[in-house]
């Protein structure tokens, strides 16, 4: 049990990696804003009971990950984000604020990086510059997915 190891448990909002070629959880939603609707529902579900769901205490909550992964190949083979940076950029920012607003309490963050520093850099920037409550600014705390290697830093919220 992960809780008597000692551990805190954090929720990844999003998809898994995808290596095979057709590609299924990995591309933009359509809708950012009932996305991040979707991901208030999956919190409810997993800490409030909501829908015949569970009271855990989960307090770590990723948005999305690794989306950095593919930078280079996104509209070819992507793995974990199959959208513009831009558009994950405006995911992220639409979804944090509105988990932000529904659960002060939480820690929201993400995404875990697989290493891309200008890609982090980027995304930091357009936080601050485009970031209104509900984002990132640098210096803010980060919390460091255990066993993992230390460029996979999620900033929170």
């Amino acid at each position: 049990n992960i809780r008597r190891a000692g551990t805190e448990v954090f929720f990844r909002l999003g998809q898994t990696i995808e290596h095979g070629p057709k590609k299924y959880g990995v591309l933009p939603p359509k809708d950012f804003a009932k996305w991040a609707r979707i991901c208030e529902h999956v919190i409810r579900h997993y800490t409030e009971g909501w829908a015949n769901g569970f009271r855990h205490k989960i307090t770590h909550w990723e948005i999305w990950n690794e989306a950095d992964l593919d930078a280079k190949t996104w509209n070819t083979d992507p793995r974990t984000w199959g959208g513009t940076e831009e558009q994950f950029f405006d995911l992220y920012a639409t979804t944090a604020r509105h988990l932000k607003k529904c659960f002060p309490q939480l820690m929201i963050g993400g995404p875990a990086l697989a290493g891309q520093e200008q890609w982090a850099d980027r995304f930091l920037s357009h936080m601050e510059k485009h970031g209104e409550n509900g984002c990132h600014r640098r210096g803010d705390r980060a919390f460091v997915r255990p066993g993992v290697a230390r460029h996979h830093v999620m900033l929170v919220l």
